[in-house]
């Protein structure tokens, strides 16, 4: 199942049967192409951290944990932002992330070209990328349709 980073904001958590809170933020790595973990917080509680490896798998109503929730790692991944193309024009910036979700793997960027763009849905996927010049730019060969994206993904699987 694909699942976004943005959808998996306010799933309820689960460990051993219980609900032990809900994801206020999922993190990635996208230097690795993966998840890096989620910020859990119960009501008024301190936000706790799962990491990746402390997931079993995300669904549709809940993310399930294999381990509690720890204290919060001093330094995360920076998160990418903007999208240029080879030519060097921007694309636009990072709106959300496609992930698998029992692998964890990030499948593709979500990228925006601006925020009226956003609010009529239209946007496009970047499933390759690679850093450029830092501080959270990355540069695509080309962006692609979601129906691409389900294509791309249905001719790995068979």
């Amino acid at each position: 199942m694909l699942m976004t980073l943005n959808r998996m904001v306010g799933l309820q958590v689960v460990y051993a049967g219980r609900q032990i809170g809900q994801v206020e933020r999922a993190v990635a790595d996208t230097e690795n192409a993966v998840l890096y973990g989620v910020v859990v917080r119960r009501g008024l509680g301190a936000a706790k951290w799962i990491p990746a490896s402390g997931l079993e798998w995300v669904g549709r109503l809940c993310v399930a944990a294999r381990q509690k929730p720890g204290g919060l790692p001093s330094k995360l991944p920076a998160p990418v932002s903007h999208v240029y193309l080879e030519n060097g024009n921007l694309a636009g910036a990072v709106s959300d992330m496609v992930l698998c979700s029992s692998s964890f793997r990030i499948l593709a960027l979500e990228v925006s070209p601006g925020p009226l763009y956003g609010l009529l849905g239209k946007t496009s996927y970047a499933l390759q990328y690679h850093p450029y010049g830092g501080e959270g730019r990355v540069m695509v060969a080309h962006l692609c349709s979601w129906a691409q994206i389900c294509r791309r993904l249905e001719g790995e699987t068979e």
